[in-house]
């Protein structure tokens, strides 16, 4: 089974000018999922000439903006536009799912159709999304310290398997590395750039990573795009600087 990975949005907390904040889309068959959506995640569609339709899933990391605020108004257009189309988000706190129906309220909109739009909030000791083409489970951080839930994503796509770090804790203090990363195989791992990472901290976590493929999104400073460069003669496997607009064929 063939995924084809392309990075929406690469760019850290704030947008930049060649940069959306964080999205990933997955096309696998014909269905499309989402990582996060910090990008205008209709936009993304449309302009690539790709059918809303074919969206089954969105799966968020935090609730932050740069990674959710592109969700409302594809949320609004799947309920007004869309109305045969049926679709999952998940989400980590039940305070943005809230906010959402008070957000369609608020602006004098017909209420969301629950139905058909399908809000979820992720428990990783015991949330799994599975169909046909994925099996996405969802592994805790503590990005955002233990207020509130973060978590990394695992995507299984027959013999393929994605990770996704997410954001993690600043100067990993909190020790929240994925290590799923360093025990089992992936074809690609995109991990997060930013929040006082470094190749000092995370260095141990990479010459132990099983992966094919690292990918760095949500880098900052950008002076951390030479360092990623300078690290591709030191690992075994791919290294790259992902930037928007970038696919890829696993």
């Amino acid at each position: 089974m063939n995924v084809k990975v392309t990075f929406v949005g690469t760019s850290h907390g704030i947008p930049m000018e060649d940069r959306y904040c964080a999205c990933t889309m997955l096309e696998i068959g014909e269905a499309i999922y989402f990582v996060d959506g910090g990008a205008p995640v209709i936009h993304a569609l449309l302009q690539r000439g790709l059918d809303p339709r074919r969206v089954r899933a969105i799966f968020t990391t935090h609730v932050h903006s740069d990674h959710t605020m592109g969700l409302p108004h594809f949320i609004d257009l799947v309920n007004w536009v869309y109305k045969e189309h049926t679709v999952d988000v998940y989400l980590t706190e039940q305070r943005w799912i809230d906010g959402m129906h008070a957000l369609h309220l608020g602006m004098d909109i017909a209420p969301l159709d629950t139905n058909r739009i399908r809000m979820h909030v992720i428990d990783p000791a015991t949330t799994v999304y599975e169909d046909e083409n994925v099996k996405v489970q969802f592994i805790p951080t503590k990005h955002l310290g233990d207020e509130h839930p973060s978590n990394a994503i695992l995507i299984t796509a027959g013999d393929k398997r994605l990770l996704f770090s997410g954001d993690l804790s600043y100067g990993m203090h909190m020790k929240d590395f994925p290590t799923v990363a360093c025990e089992e195989e992936t074809d690609l791992f995109v991990c997060e750039f930013a929040h006082g990472l470094t190749f000092d901290n995370l260095g141990k976590y990479f010459d132990a990573c099983k992966t094919k493929r690292l990918y760095f999104n949500h880098v900052w400073p950008m002076s951390k795009l030479a360092d990623i460069e300078a690290a591709k003669e030191k690992y075994p496997f791919e290294v790259v600087a992902s930037y928007d607009g970038l696919e890829i064929e696993i």
